[in-house]
C-alpha cells in the first residue's frame, strides 16, 4: 500500500515538474499532499492505539479431549 502512495507522488511530481503541464510549482503539489498523508497516519496510529487498549484480550479456547502427559503417562 505504501509503496502504491509513493508510486503515485512520484508521478505527480514529475508531472508537475513540466512546466508546459503545471500551473503549479512542485513544492505547492508536495506540501499539501504530505500535510494530508502526515495528518492521516497520525489519525491511524491513535485510532490503532486506543482500539488495541480497548479490545478485550483473546478467548481462550478450552479442549476438554485434550491429553496432557504426566510422568510419561496420559492423564485422565
Amino acid at each position: 500500500m505504501l509503496l502504491l502512495i509513493l508510486v503515485a507522488l512520484h508521478r505527480l511530481l514529475m508531472l508537475q515538474s513540466i512546466p508546459h503541464i503545471s500551473s503549479l510549482t512542485w513544492v505547492t503539489t508536495l506540501v499539501p499532499l504530505v500535510a494530508v498523508l502526515l495528518v492521516t497516519a497520525i489519525k491511524d496510529i491513535i485510532d490503532d492505539v486506543v482500539s488495541q487498549t480497548l479490545s478485550s484480550p483473546p478467548p481462550v479456547f478450552h479442549n476438554p479431549q485434550s491429553c496432557f502427559l504426566l510422568d510419561s503417562k496420559p492423564a485422565r
